[in-house]
């Protein structure tokens, strides 16, 4: 608008001289007047969003800035190196650890290409909320070290969102990715010691694939709708770390091809449509450990060709098929593991030999809780407890074990005793038909919990620690409730009380309820009563009254009122000296009485709990003076008066008397 003002004023200064020059100048103001408008509008439109970019809250796009593809090969086989990069406007730094290059707030249409492609850099450089869309990859990295890829959009590029190969001690997190036409979200080749954390990847054929890379941590990915293939898949990859994933409605969820001694930890794993929740193929020396795998389409976790794998403390449950299905796979542990509801077995093994099958409990599952098919042999279950299945165990294998040299397994369908001698283990074998368990558990006593803190009466404003004992050798779940077993929360043997649960109580006694349940399904528990105190004490002032005349010390008298009061003190100069008081009704102390002035005193009463809660209560009373001794003027002068009437009267009495007596 300055300009269009500017451009008019111009054109006035200058008078017309003619007619003719007068329509000249007419025909030249519209058409600059039009090429103004027409540089304003073609300004406004750059700020208007690119066609297929996704805008929402998550892109945290601050400021952007519309440039063409970046390619920055410190070789100096791209259109920059970083020195020169850093030169243009959408660069900065200088390429240190403390002050990296810098490219932000970048929109990039990557024209069916590389939106930004990096080769050959060891700089260290962040790449930071930047929308990167129609490319073969939103970001490509070749040979690169030191890089931060952090909260970025790399959504509808054509095959992949970030692809990197040949990189090192780079970190890619809370990045979003998201329709990727026939690829995937990220992709690391032959890369080791990166992060990628926290990003959303879905809408998709592939989730993150790690191919020939080691030493790299994967956790804490969203990744859900993957059409076509793994959530997370790993090839020719080793020890590396799949921890703490959120997998949801993918066809695959964790996959694992050649690839050892990786660590899948904590992650969830649901809605899978394809048939594998984690697929471990020929991959050996792998820890998949504390896994949620459930509601899939046909297996929890599936080995084929696998040797010396750990599946420990997974929970796996409500799946088409089996909770674990392993085929010509040897030497490997299931420990600990929760394995139940899943439509067809617990366990099946086929044609897997020398592995070990521990401490889970196998329940509630339709057909069979474990199942070894030919020639399934030398397999060893044990402290196994078995619940409520179809039917527990059938060994259509060979030599294979139920109990080792000193314990066998639980079955809740098992009818012997344990009464000579009393160890836990059955008199008689339990024979389940196609295989015989011959040191059968029997368990049936319940935990026995000690409570070591808090104790009985103990106060708190904030939940309390806890600190639980619990004999048991065969413990499996422990809770705890504050209401009486209608909210359940799950704990360890020490911990903090649910801060919510705990606010939710009002001042006064609280129960807590601990719970524990062993793997035979015996419960025990035990409680404490401990009291909730958020509140100061209440200091109620009955003496002295306010503006009350005194002029020596006093007594006062409190009300003070808490279940956990600690200390009375009062103090007659604002808190510089205090004096604690024995009792809520005590006598001011002499000394600090004289030493204040006469007049206006303001004495202040505190009073404190043991959780530390203050209160104080103030009272102005007024210092006088003490009364003379003696009678005052006037009074005097009326009893001398009156005594000296009285006086008179008796003289002149006695006067009269004598006078009676002489004359007679």
């Amino acid at each position: 608008m300055q300009l269009i003002i500017l451009f008019y004023n111009i054109l006035n200064v200058v008078k017309p001289l003619h007619k003719k020059k007068i329509e000249k100048r007419k025909k030249i103001t519209a058409v600059v007047f039009s090429l103004i408008l027409l540089f304003l509008f073609s300004f406004k439109s750059n700020t208007i969003t690119t066609e297929g970019i996704k805008v929402d809250d998550n892109n945290k796009l601050k400021s952007s800035a519309i440039t063409l593809p970046i390619y920055i090969d410190d070789l100096g086989f791209g259109d920059y190196t970083w020195e020169e990069a850093a030169s243009e406007d959408w660069c900065s730094g200088s390429g240190t650890n403390v002050d990296p290059y810098l490219l932000e707030n970048l929109i990039i249409d990557g024209l069916g290409g590389f939106c930004i492609r990096i080769d050959n850099s060891k700089a260290y450089f962040t790449l930071r909320n930047c929308t990167l869309y129609n490319g073969y990859s939103g970001l490509d990295l070749n040979n690169v070290t030191n890089g931060n890829i952090i909260e970025n959009n790399c959504s509808n590029n054509n095959f992949w969102g970030i692809d990197f190969w040949a990189c090192y001690n780079s970190s890619f997190s809370s990045n979003i990715i998201n329709s990727i036409i026939t690829g995937g979200g990220i992709c690391g080749e032959d890369s080791n010691n990166n992060m990628i954390s926290n990003n959303s990847v879905f809408d998709m054929d592939y989730g993150i694939l790690i191919e020939v890379g080691s030493l790299n941590e994967i956790s804490g990915n969203n990744i859900y709708d993957i059409k076509d293939d793994f959530g997370i898949l790993l090839l020719g990859a080793s020890n590396n770390s799949v921890e703490g994933n959120e997998i949801d409605n993918c066809y695959r969820g964790i996959g694992l091809y050649s690839s050892d001694d990786n660590d899948i930890l904590r992650n969830t794993v649901t809605r899978t449509t394809g048939g594998y929740s984690i697929f471990v193929g020929g991959s050996d020396f792998n820890h998949i450990t504390e896994n949620i795998i459930n509601n899939n389409s046909a297996y929890g976790i599936h080995l084929i060709g696998c040797e010396n794998n750990d599946l420990t403390e997974n929970t796996v449950f409500n799946n088409t098929l089996n909770g674990f299905y392993l085929w010509d796979s040897h030497f490997n542990t299931i420990l600990e593991n929760d394995i139940y509801d899943n439509t067809e077995n617990g366990i099946i093994f086929e044609d897997s030999r020398f592995n070990n099958i521990s401490g889970n409990v196998i329940h509630d599952n339709t057909m069979n809780g474990a199942e070894l098919d030919m020639p399934s042999e030398n397999n060893l279950f044990y402290e196994n407890f078995f619940h409520r299945n179809g039917k527990h165990a059938v060994d259509n294998g060979a030599n294979n074990d139920w109990n080792n040299t000193m314990i066998g397994n639980y079955w809740d369908n098992y009818t012997g005793t344990d009464t000579s001698p009393k160890d836990g283990i059955g008199d008689v074998p339990h024979n389940f038909g196609t295989g015989i368990d011959y040191l059968p558990i029997v368990d049936d006593a319940s935990p026995v919990i000690t409570i070591n803190s808090p104790n009985p009466g103990d106060a708190f404003d904030d939940a309390p620690n806890f600190d639980l004992s619990i004999d048991e050798d065969y413990l499996w779940d422990m809770w705890y409730t504050l209401d009486g077993g209608v909210d359940k929360y799950f704990t360890e043997f020490s911990g903090i009380i649910d801060q919510a649960a705990w606010d939710a109580f009002s001042d006064g006694n609280i129960t807590l309820t601990f719970y524990a349940n062993d793997k035979a399904e015996n419960t025990g528990s035990a409680e404490v009563i401990v009291s909730k105190d958020t509140q100061a004490p209440v200091i109620v002032i009955n003496k002295p009254i306010a503006d009350k005349k005194i002029s020596s010390a006093f007594r006062f008298e409190l009300n003070v009122t808490d279940p956990h009061l600690d200390t009375i003190w009062y103090s007659l100069d604002g808190g510089v000296t205090n004096f604690t008081a024995a009792t809520p009704s005590e006598k001011i102390e002499k000394a600090a009485w004289k030493a204040v002035a006469k007049g206006d005193i303001t004495i202040t009463f505190y009073a404190n709990d043991t959780l530390g809660h203050l209160a104080s209560e103030s009272v102005t009373i007024k210092k006088v003076s003490p009364a003379a001794i003696g009678l005052d003027y006037g009074t005097t002068s009326i009893l001398i008066a009156l005594i000296s009437g009285v006086a008179i009267i008796a003289i002149i009495t006695k006067i009269r008397s004598k006078k009676q007596i002489i004359s007679y």
